[in-house]
């Protein structure tokens, strides 16, 4: 290789692009669809952006009369080998109850009475897909760097991407005869290590290095009253995806099975194939 194509990949490797290319073969790997460089509408200033991966699983919710259910992750992707990422927790945080925890999701129209009806199924609401078994922090930002706004707007380009693109699926759809419940969850990846920060016992600070975490933003521009976001390492995302696509499967087999939730929520909202 001579130097001019060494310096690409020197280039290439500094603005972060192998790592989106290897964070999408990870999805399609544990069975995701896997869209790159889609962009979607920031309301802020009326302008389309780009989010790095678009990744997405499909299932029926109710196959004979064509209503799909899918689950999708918005990715933004972080270059940061030597700036670690630090979450943030609080010590005497209180748990949501699993119905709000459930609930608090980006969302199509039809994905919010969706979320409603499944925070009360039995099954649903232990799902680990919809409700965080952890304990979410209350912030993150990235370590050593001057430059601290760095992990603030790898967040909102991951919320704003899924609120967009849930407005976009309704506006879309709404004019076509088949409904689409579409959830959708807001993902961070770094190359970078993570650790999670709270006050120990003395008080000091503590840090314990982890792959993947999760905190709440309650910022009014995600486009929700809150959003759950989650953060993992390049080096944890192998297991991640693999469990997450494990409940994802899970989730819409048990969808596609029958829930009668959802199924009084199909009685009291009818397709627009059925109006037409």
């Amino acid at each position: 290789m001579n130097d001019y194509e060494e310096n690409i990949k020197t280039w290439l490797k500094k603005q972060g692009y192998p790592l989106e290319m290897r964070v999408a073969r990870e999805f399609k790997r544990a069975g995701f669809m896997v869209e790159m460089a889609t962009y979607y509408k920031d309301d802020e200033g009326n302008k389309f952006r780009e989010i790095d991966i678009v990744a997405s699983r499909v299932g029926w919710a109710d196959k004979d009369r064509k209503i799909f259910f899918d689950i999708h992750y918005t990715c933004e992707c972080k270059h940061s080998e030597d700036k670690p990422w630090v979450l943030f927790r609080s010590n005497s945080e209180a748990k949501s109850p699993d119905e709000n925890e459930i609930a608090c999701k980006h969302a199509t129209t039809a994905g919010h009475m969706a979320l409603l009806a499944l925070s009360i199924d039995e099954v649903t609401k232990n799902n680990s897909l919809l409700r965080r078994g952890d304990r979410p922090g209350y912030g993150v930002t990235r370590a050593l760097d001057g430059q601290s706004d760095i992990a603030y707007k790898a967040v909102m380009s991951a919320v704003k991407a899924a609120s967009s693109l849930a407005r976009q699926t309704d506006e879309e759809w709404n004019k076509e005869s088949i409904r689409v419940i579409r959830i959708f969850f807001p993902l961070v990846v770094t190359t970078g290590r993570l650790f999670s920060c709270q006050l120990s016992e003395d008080p000091e600070i503590s840090l314990d290095e982890i792959t993947e975490g999760s905190f709440r933003f309650k910022n009014p521009e995600a486009g929700e009253q809150q959003s759950i976001i989650e953060i993992v390492t390049e080096a944890g995302l192998e297991v991640y995806l693999r469990r997450r696509a494990e409940w994802a499967a899970e989730l819409l087999a048990h969808i596609e099975a029958g829930l009668p939730g959802l199924r009084k929520l199909f009685g009291q909202q009818r397709t627009s194939e059925e109006y037409g």
